[in-house]
């Protein structure tokens, strides 16, 4: 099996469609609903690849994306969101975010992203 993804997200609808991907590829998943849930995921699984929902509620999601980068070993960090929010996705990439995509790009690139392509 890959090495595991740790997914930041609160639509449990689209958290569903994330899992049912990563079952197919054969991928790792843990999802996160904050900040604080995702450092503490990262520090008990070095190597792990990041999927950050900015559209996400409840917590801060650039701070998330800053989380990644204070890690030793910075994860490969992911965004998605509504392409009408090129501000929000502008934030992210100033945070460190290694790519960040519209959210029907990323549901394209899924299995890709999880491993499986």
């Amino acid at each position: 099996m890959a090495h595991p993804v740790i997914v930041l997200v609160d639509d449990l609808m689209f958290e569903s469609r994330i899992r049912a991907t990563a079952e197919a590829v054969g991928c790792a998943l843990e999802v996160v609903r904050t900040h604080e849930s995702l450092a503490a995921r990262l520090a008990a699984s070095p190597g792990a690849t990041v999927i950050v929902d900015l559209n996400a509620e409840g917590t801060d999601v650039i701070e998330a994306i800053r989380v990644t980068r204070r890690m030793p070993a910075p994860p490969r960090t992911y965004a998605y969101l509504s392409h009408v929010q090129v501000e929000l996705g502008q934030a992210a990439q100033e945070a460190g975010a290694d790519e960040v995509m519209a959210r029907s790009q990323f549901v394209k690139r899924l299995p890709e992203l999880l491993g499986g392509g």
